[in-house]
């Protein structure tokens, strides 16, 4: 499936496993709860849409323009997102452990509550982005840009923040990478 205009379209608990959406104009699409395990959407265009609680794990989704996306509660483990524009989307409650968002722009970003266990956020703009309650744990935050940044009762231990920018980043009860807790913000 390559460049259709399926803008709006309503593919709710449809089962897309690993479909090819590479370049689809999935904007304001209702994907919740839809299964697109293993699939492919590269390129697509999904801003605006809504994929909650939707099947995502170890899907690709490279260089993905999917600003203001709804992907709250979505199991979307192993995933790879690098390169992709999430700027301003909805992650709360989401499963991205060990998925690959390198690169990626979440800037203004709701990632609350949000399971990213060993992700990888190398280079990534989370400028902005509410990640309180987020599991970080073991994550690759190297070089990525939390400026401003949300981290109340975030869990940071082990994590990887090499050259990362903290500055004006909010801690409350916050677990560090090195196991201690910061509460400079409460």
């Amino acid at each position: 499936m390559s460049e259709p205009g399926v803008s709006q379209a309503n593919l709710s608990r449809a089962r897309l496993s690993r479909a090819q959406l590479t370049h689809s104009q999935l904007g304001q699409a209702n994907l919740r709860q839809t299964t697109l395990n293993d699939a492919d959407l590269s390129g697509a265009t999904l801003t605006n849409a809504n994929a909650h609680q939707a099947a995502l794990s170890r899907a690709t989704a490279l260089q993905v323009t999917a600003v203001a996306i709804t992907l709250t509660q979505v199991e979307a483990r192993g995933s790879r997102w690098q390169g992709s524009d999430l700027q301003g989307s909805r992650l709360d409650g989401a499963n991205f452990s060990e998925a690959n968002l390198a690169q990626t722009n979440l800037t203004g970003a709701t990632l609350t509550d949000g399971r990213f266990y060993r992700t990888n956020f190398i280079g990534a703009n989370l400028s902005e982005a509410n990640l309180s309650g987020a599991n970080l744990r073991e994550a690759l935050i190297r070089e990525a840009d939390l400026r401003d940044a949300d981290l109340t009762n975030a869990d940071l231990r082990g994590a990887n923040l090499v050259r990362t920018d903290l500055s004006v980043a909010r801690f409350c009860n916050t677990r560090m990478a090195d196991g201690e807790l910061n509460n400079d913000h409460c």
